[in-house]
């Protein structure tokens, strides 16, 4: 007696894409570790690559006040200002600079973020370029208020604010640039 069974249709089963995604997760997970773990600090000099974009610090003064055509701009602490050069690195695309993508922070971990008084009073009577076409480069004073006792201040470059700054974290690691000191605030 030939019984013939009822065919079921099959299932497809997922458990090799899940197989497959675990184990790309568990790599990623692994990358990310690696690299958040890497610390890079970049001296005095030295570029910091943001996908095609450079920054350089060229150098830093200590102020007790900013005074440009006869306005005078006292700190509540001491300004840093921060001579930077931005490199265009890329081939089509124009960068267009914020300079509050520049945070500066302290030994301990405080920010500081742009003095935007100050850097607006720079920035009237200089000739600041926010646009940068593709391969050119250009150099911006970036001016912070910060206390008098900070002793070894460093440059982050944050685009996209927090969630951008984890974002760099995660694909580049820890990276600042440094900044060379001064003793003391000059006139």
């Amino acid at each position: 007696m030939n019984v013939q069974r009822e065919s079921k249709p099959k299932q497809i089963t997922y458990r090799w894409f899940w197989y497959l995604f675990l184990i790309g997760a568990l790599l990623l997970i692994v990358r990310c570790g690696i690299v958040a773990t890497q610390v890079q600090a970049i001296g005095m000099g030295q570029e910091l690559m943001a996908d095609d974009f450079g920054f350089t610090v060229v150098g830093m003064e200590r102020l007790s006040q900013i005074s440009q055509a006869g306005e005078v701009v006292k700190p509540s602490g001491q300004f840093a200002v921060i001579n930077l050069q931005v490199a265009n690195h890329a081939q089509r695309v124009d960068f267009h600079f914020d300079p509050s993508i520049v945070i500066m922070e302290d030994e301990i971990g405080q920010r500081y973020r742009l003095a935007q008084g100050p850097q607006n009073l720079i920035d009237e009577y200089a000739t600041s370029i926010n646009t940068l076409a593709a391969g050119e480069n250009c150099r911006r004073k970036i001016v912070f208020d910060i206390p008098m006792d900070v002793g070894h201040p460093k440059l982050r470059i944050a685009f996209g604010g927090r969630i951008g700054e984890i974002a760099d974290w995660l694909l580049y690691g820890n990276r600042w640039l440094e900044i060379p000191e001064r003793e003391k605030p000059t006139e």
